[in-house]
């Protein structure tokens, strides 16, 4: 899977950094159970979600199925405070 987004550096200025991750055997089945019992989620969104729980990441989407994902930190870009949003998830 790979991310890619602004990363609070400290003050005022962002980066953008991009991580490869490899999805693991439990992010897979951690998925299979966020798709069985999410409707609104897919079955490559409920892996990225999957994902993002078990490492702790916040999810940056356009996509508004994320928020209902249980312990996600999701981030909608939308959203007007979506920086300061980002600066929160990343302290």
């Amino acid at each position: 899977l790979r991310t890619a987004g602004l990363v609070a550096s400290g003050g005022e200025s962002e980066r953008r950094r991009e991580v490869l991750l490899v999805a693991e055997q439990d992010d897979l089945w951690d998925g299979l159970n966020l798709f069985e019992s999410l409707a609104d989620l897919g079955p490559f969104d409920a892996v990225l979600g999957a994902v993002a729980l078990r490492r702790g990441f916040a999810l940056a989407s356009a996509d508004r199925s994320f928020a209902q994902v249980p312990g996600l930190v999701y981030l909608d870009p939308s959203a007007p405070s979506f920086l300061q949003d980002v600066r929160a998830a990343a302290s």
